[in-house]
């Protein structure tokens, strides 16, 4: 539903611009009737008048339809690009996420860094007002992670025990990113000591 709400007032505002353009249309009928009244034959202004509000009308009709296809075709496109597990974020987001991982493993592994010792992980989510802080925190606890308040206004500090295992880790960030997205936050990043 929430995929479909900037696609129907993407139509509506096709809609309302249609009917501007009608209106804008129907203002120019007056002066061009004001304008007919200076014909010395009524027939020729009315066959004017009449052509005028045809070609007038065409042009809106296919103004509409060209913005409307447009306003579909970008969000079937939108609406294709979103993750199936993790529906809040794009799926070129998870891809960049998980890429992320695993680079930062590579290379703590490459330090010298034990990956299949468990270890805390500590989030960093960042939300723009208290209520959708409260919404997150509940729901993140209810998944068994331990919350505590960040360093800034609006911050939370999210914690698990994992070992730097990709599919794991990758497991969490996702789902973190995702309730953070859908709680209209912004997921930072992670780190582990």
């Amino acid at each position: 539903m929430k995929k479909a709400l900037p696609v129907l007032a993407a139509l509506g505002a096709v809609a309302a611009f249609a009917i501007y353009k009608i209106k804008k249309e129907e203002q120019k009928k007056i002066v061009d009737l004001d304008e007919g009244l200076l014909y010395d034959d009524e027939s020729d202004a009315v066959e004017d008048f009449t052509n005028n509000v045809k070609e007038n009308c065409e042009t809106v009709k296919e103004e509409a339809l060209v913005a409307a296809n447009d306003i579909k075709a970008h969000a079937e496109t939108a609406i294709k690009e979103f993750s199936q597990d993790f529906p809040e974020l794009l799926k070129e987001e998870v891809e960049d996420l998980k890429e992320t991982i695993k680079s930062a493993i590579c290379d703590l592994q490459e330090a010298g860094t034990v990956i299949e010792k468990e270890r805390p992980i500590q989030h960093l989510v960042t939300f723009t007002n208290a209520e959708d802080l409260e919404a997150f925190k509940n729901a993140i606890i209810n998944r068994g992670y331990v919350v505590s308040v960040g360093d800034e206004e609006n911050t939370l500090n999210v914690l698990h025990i994992c070992p730097l295992d990709i599919d794991k880790l990758a497991a969490n960030v996702l789902y973190i990113a995702n309730e953070a997205r859908k709680h209209h936050g912004c997921y930072s990043g992670w780190f582990s000591k």
